[in-house]
C-alpha cells in the first residue's frame, strides 16, 4: 500500500519503500535504564516520504540490514502524528518501529525514486518561520573559510558559511556546523541540503543540525533545471539576497569607525553590527554583574512570578555587566548579557556568585584575567534616549575565535584605502 494510505487506526499494513536516510543512533534514559533510538526516512513509489524512529531491541535486531538506498517491505509498526519540529518531511504521519516490526530487504525496484527531498525554492523561504525544517537545492555562489566559534560553555565548534542561489532569483546564507563545516565546497557546484533549519538573524538564513544531510549533484528534475538556469546566468546577475551580511562576510571594523557611525544613527533605530578585534581594559563587575530572571524567557523578575510567561518559577541569575574595549583607535563601554557573559567569563553566573562568597581571591583573579586579553567579537551599536539626551549604546552580541589572517587582510585593505584617499 502507498504511504499516503496509512492512518492512525491501522494495524495491518505493509509498505514497499526505499531507505533514503539513516541517522545516528542516540542513547536516552528510561526508568528501566538506558535505551537507544535510530531515526530513519523512507520514500515509496509515489515519491511520498515518511519519517520513522526505531527503538530499543529493534535497533539491535534490524540495524545491520538497513542500508541507505536499498528497498524494503515494512510492517508491524505504529502510525502516529508526525512532529514537524524535527523533520523537513511534509507527511502528516510518522512510524514507530521496534523488535516486533518486520523489515524484509527486497531486490532493487526502479519504480521507487532514489531521491527523497521536498525542495523549497530559496525565494519561498522568506515566508517560513524561524525553526522550520526544510530541504533546499542550490548552486554554490560563494564559499567562506571555515572558522572556530565559541559555544556558551566555552568550547569551540567549526563553522563554514556558503551562499546558495536558485532559479527563483534569490540567494541565502547557509551555515554548516561541526564536521560538515570541514567538507570542501566549490563555487558553481550544485548541492542538496536535507533537513536544515531556518533562521531569521540578519535576514533569513539556513543552518545544519545533527540530522542534516548534504548531497552533491543529486539526480532529479530540479537539478537539471538549476543547471540550465546557472548556465544562462553564470555571474548570478540580478540575484536578491535574503540574508544580510553575516559574521563570515563582515569586514573587521575599528572602534573609531564604529563610534563615528554610531553617532550618525537615528534614535531608536535597530542599530548596526560590527566585527572588532579588541582588548578589555576594564569591567564593571565590582558594581554588580548579575540580574535575576525567568528560567524560560530570561526576563527580569522581582518576585517568583514571571510577568512575561505568567508562570511561578524560582528566579535564576544571569550575567549583566559592562566592559571597556579598545583597539588603540578609541575606547567604548559595551554591555554584556547572559550567554555572552558566560562565554567571556568562562563560568555560569551562579558559580561566580558562589565563588564570590567562598573564595574571594579566585573570584577576583577570574575577572582580572579578562583584562589585556585580545578578543574578536560582534559589537552592536544603537542610539537611545538617556536622561533626555541621545546616547550611543554598545552591546557585545557574540564572541568569536580570533582569525589573525583575516584581520590582517582587512586591516591591510583599510590602509590601502586610506593611502588612496590621501593621495
Amino acid at each position: 500500500m502507498p504511504i499516503k494510505a496509512l492512518g492512525l487506526y491501522q494495524n495491518d499494513w505493509t509498505i514497499k519503500v526505499r531507505l533514503i536516510k539513516k541517522g545516528e543512533k542516540k542513547t536516552f534514559k528510561k526508568k528501566e535504564g538506558d535505551s537507544v533510538l535510530l531515526p530513519l526516512e523512507f520514500v515509496d513509489f509515489e515519491g511520498t516520504q515518511i519519517a520513522a524512529t526505531m527503538f530499543g531491541a529493534g535497533v539491535e535486531k534490524h540495524d545491520q540490514i538497513l542500508e541507505v538506498m536499498k528497498c524494503y517491505l515494512i510492517s508491524g509498526g505504529n502510525v502516529k502524528v508526525a512532529n514537524k519540529k524535527y523533520t523537513s518531511i511534509k507527511c502528516g504521519y510518522s512510524l514507530t518501529l521496534d523488535a516486533m516490526s518486520k523489515i524484509q530487504e527486497i531486490p532493487e525496484d526502479s519504480s521507487i525514486p532514489r531521491g527523497g527531498f521536498c525542495f523549497e525554492l530559496i525565494g519561498d523561504i522568506l515566508k517560513e518561520q524561524a525553526g522550520t525544517m526544510i530541504d533546499v537545492l542550490g548552486v554554490v555562489q560563494t564559499v567562506q573559510e571555515s572558522m572556530k566559534i565559541m559555544r556558551k560553555d566555552g568550547t569551540e565548534v567549526d563553522k563554514r558559511q556558503i551562499t546558495l542561489c536558485d532559479e527563483s532569483g534569490h540567494s541565502i546564507d547557509f551555515a554548516l556546523w561541526g564536521t560538515k563545516a570541514m567538507e570542501i565546497f566549490k563555487e558553481g557546484e550544485i548541492i542538496a541540503a536535507k533537513c536544515v533549519k531556518v533562521g531569521d538573524f540578519n535576514g533569513k538564513n539556513i543552518g545544519t543540525v545533527p540530522d542534516s544531510g548534504i548531497f552533491r549533484d543529486p539526480e532529479n528534475e530540479r537539478t537539471a533545471k538549476l543547471k540550465e538556469w546557472h548556465q544562462n546566468n553564470p555571474t548570478f546577475e540580478g540575484v536578491v539576497a535574503l540574508s544580510a551580511k553575516g559574521d563570515a562576510d563582515r569586514e573587521l571594523s575599528l572602534i573609531c569607525e564604529v563610534s563615528k557611525i554610531g553617532s550618525l544613527l537615528e534614535k531608536d533605530s535597530k542599530g548596526k553590527f560590527f566585527q572588532v578585534d579588541v582588548n578589555v581594559e576594564a569591567s564593571s563587575y565590582e558594581k554588580g554583574f548579575t540580574y535575576t530572571g525567568c528560567k524560560k524567557c530570561k526576563k527580569k523578575m522581582q518576585t517568583n512570578v514571571c510577568e512575561t510567561c505568567k508562570i511561578e518559577t524560582e528566579p535564576v541569575p544571569y550575567y549583566m555587566f559592562s566592559i571597556m574595549v579598545t583597539d588603540g583607535t578609541e575606547s567604548v563601554w559595551a554591555n554584556v548579557f547572559g550567554d555572552t557573559g558566560e562565554a567571556l567569563v568562562g563560568k555560569p553566573a551562579k558559580e561566580m556568585l558562589d565563588l564570590k562568597e567562598s573564595d574571594a581571591e579566585q573570584y577576583k583573579k577570574i575577572w582580572t584575567k579578562l583584562r589585556n586579553k585580545e578578543y574578536s567579537m560582534i559589537l552592536k551599536v544603537r542610539k537611545e534616549l538617556y536622561e533626555d539626551k541621545e546616547k550611543e549604546r554598545y552591546s557585545v552580541v557574540r564572541l568569536m575565535k580570533s582569525d589573525i589572517k583575516k584581520s590582517n587582510k582587512d586591516l591591510l585593505k583599510k590602509c590601502q584605502c586610506y593611502l588612496e584617499k590621501s593621495n
